[in-house]
């Protein structure tokens, strides 16, 4: 028989809690505001006490509710494949202050990856007594935007095209004021024989893709969706 000893250390009650102050969603175009405080449940604050801040990131797919019918660019439009790094986990150590707070400095702008994600924070502070509390919030850093096109898929006759627009924002509102270029592109496809051999008897066809731009205009987002009107011509 193989035997294993361990000792289990005596349960201290923590003497003081510490709060993680973050907000619930944030806009990756700027820095993120995110503080932990350390205060005794007698009361007054963990003054100049050491703080440790963990940082870990995950991938999140974000798609705006609310506006049913419309398509929706995909998040992943702000990021860059090749900027990508593996998940891990940054550590940051500091101390409070006098007024037991600390502030850390999150800005997804240094991060050359652009895509949504959900920073999971966790900070652990060592009390006078080098008793360890750990506090933890996560915060869904999104795009600042993200357009949405709503279009019907099919006219039998139609001399015009009112294509529905809308910029929304990380609250699943729509954002007014944001500046959007619209393009109208017809497509054609051309279908061309291909020479084959004789003896299969089967004739091969080559389709080509052609778009041609017919127009473009410029369009301020409004507080509902909305859009320019385009005449269609032929």
């Amino acid at each position: 028989a193989t035997t294993r000893s361990f000792q289990v250390q005596e349960y201290r009650v923590p003497t003081f809690e510490v709060q993680v102050v973050a907000p619930a969603k944030a806009r990756l175009d700027a820095p993120i505001k995110v503080k932990a405080v350390a205060r005794y449940f007698a009361g007054g604050n963990v003054a100049s006490a050491p703080i440790r801040w963990t940082v870990t990131q995950r991938p999140y797919a974000w798609q705006p509710k609310g506006l049913p019918g419309f398509l929706f660019a995909s998040s992943s439009q702000f990021a860059r494949p090749q900027a990508q790094r593996p998940q891990g986990a940054t550590s940051q150590d500091g101390e409070l202050d006098d007024s037991g707070a600390s502030e850390l400095p999150l800005n997804p702008q240094l991060d050359l990856d652009g895509s949504a994600r959900v920073y999971h924070l966790e900070a652990t502070v060592t009390g006078p007594d080098e008793q360890q509390v750990t506090s933890t919030a996560e915060v869904k850093a999104l795009p600042p935007f993200a357009l949405g096109l709503k279009l019907p898929r099919y006219l039998e006759k139609a001399q015009s095209l009112s294509p529905e627009l809308v910029a929304v924002g990380i609250d699943d509102a729509p954002l007014a004021g944001q500046e959007i270029s619209v393009k109208l592109i017809k497509r054609t496809w051309h279908s061309t024989l291909r020479e084959t051999a004789f003896a299969t008897g089967q004739p091969k066809y080559v389709t080509e893709q052609q778009d041609v731009p017919v127009a473009e205009k410029t369009w301020t987002s409004q507080a509902k969706p909305s859009g320019p009107v385009f005449e269609l011509k032929d």
